[in-house]
């Protein structure tokens, strides 16, 4: 285990920590992910001694007075496999962490029903009869075509009923989430300035499912503009949030049409490719934070990762805001752990009897040995049968011989 703790001097805390201190993980597929959740960090902490069975790498920092530990898959590396690692590793190095928020990018599916725009944010909330987390190519294929297989957990209670605070607050007020993410930029200098301003909304087109993008060009100025989905113009900036199902699968959605065909199978909002990973180490404890960066078409291109990110880590620090752990002790150390269950893997029920149990008053069981039973039993061997009441002192007369 390592850390890449960037120390800014405005935001470093230097209290010692303990790696049972930290109750809320959050990780990241890419960098841009990574980068976009460090800098709504309240505060960084000093990186923890590594364990030699961890080969990730954390940052450490305070987010909406939670201690919060990071990490992200490596360059060039995704899909569920990497990140049920990644999860599994964080989960052993610090077993304290209650909740996993998976923060990050992902492609939206734009429907009449969701006006889903590049710089929305999707959150994964049960929605009908899936968990909020659908592993959209989980199954076999048959005569009768795919059939998914199996099921995921729904996040735990305590997690929704936080989703459910979460939207309350953004229904009674208007976010200030572009004004927080503009000040970013002068408290922290060193952030990339794409994910501080918002890209063009002139760069936010939506082509027909029908229509490919040609392989010849590497942006869309050339595509067939007679294609382009006419949508009314939104009135404010502000990022619109969508709740429900989100589709995470170890294939890359680049097809309009293979995007619509199973969002409308599962219900699903989004498409990414990491999550499956965390809710299997996880299990009910955690929930998956994806801002739009494209459309899951042939159209893709990451101009809006790095503000689809920073919104995506600006609601990860609104949900922590009403989040609390619901554990108030530390947990056992592993050390104690370890020698508790020593101790019982040595213990033997036979010698607990033989040395417990209280020692008889002196002069009594003294009648056995004069029992005519009881000398013969002595010079021929064989079984002696001892019967008597419950507590009538069998236990006692036994230690006695």
């Amino acid at each position: 285990m390592s850390a890449l703790n960037r120390v800014d001097d405005e935001k470093s805390d230097v209290k010692e920590r303990r790696r049972d201190d930290y109750r809320v993980g959050i990780v990241c597929a890419l960098g841009v992910e990574e980068a976009a959740v460090t800098a709504m960090l309240d505060s960084t902490h000093l990186e923890l001694p590594g364990l030699p069975s961890d080969d990730n790498f954390y940052r450490f920092g305070t987010m909406s007075g939670h201690d919060v530990v990071v990490t992200c898959l490596p360059a060039g590396v995704i899909g569920k496999v990497e990140s049920t690692r990644i999860a599994n590793n964080m989960r052993h190095s610090f077993p304290a962490v209650e909740i996993v928020l998976m923060v990050g990018v992902g492609g939206g599916v734009p429907s009449r029903k969701h006006d889903i725009r590049l710089g929305d944010i999707v959150v994964s909330q049960p929605e009908g009869s899936h968990p909020g987390l659908v592993e959209w190519d989980a199954g076999k294929a048959g005569a009768g075509g795919f059939v998914r297989r199996g099921s995921l957990n729904r996040p735990n209670r305590i997690i929704l009923h936080c989703l459910q605070q979460v939207q309350g607050k953004h229904t009674a007020e208007d976010n200030v989430l572009n004004e927080h993410i503009s000040g970013l930029r002068k408290r922290q200098p060193h952030l990339e300035p794409a994910g501080c301003k918002a890209p063009d909304p002139q760069l936010d087109i939506l082509f027909s499912p029908e229509y490919v993008h040609p392989n010849e060009y590497p942006s869309c100025h050339h595509c067939d503009k007679r294609f382009i989905v006419e949508r009314m113009p939104r009135v404010s900036s502000r990022p619109f949030i969508f709740y429900g199902n989100i589709g995470s699968g170890d294939q890359v959605v680049k097809d309009a049409v293979v995007r619509d065909n199973i969002a409308r199978q599962y219900d699903l909002l989004c498409f990414e490719m990491e999550a499956v990973g965390i809710a299997n180490a996880f299990e009910s404890n955690y929930l998956v934070i994806r801002g739009i960066c494209d459309y899951a078409d042939s159209h893709k291109n990451k101009i809006w990762q790095p503000w689809a990110a920073m919104r995506a880590a600006w609601y990860a620090k609104e949900f922590l805001c009403v989040f609390k752990p619901a554990r108030t002790t530390r947990p056992v150390p592993d050390t104690v752990n370890d020698s508790f269950l020593s101790t019982t893997n040595n213990y033997s029920p036979l010698m607990a009897k033989m040395n417990g149990g209280l020692k008889r008053s002196e002069g009594t069981c003294q009648w056995i040995f004069q029992d005519e039973n009881y000398q013969s039993w002595c010079e021929q061997g064989g079984l002696l049968w001892l019967s008597g009441k419950p507590g009538a002192g069998k236990s006692t007369l036994m230690k006695a011989l």
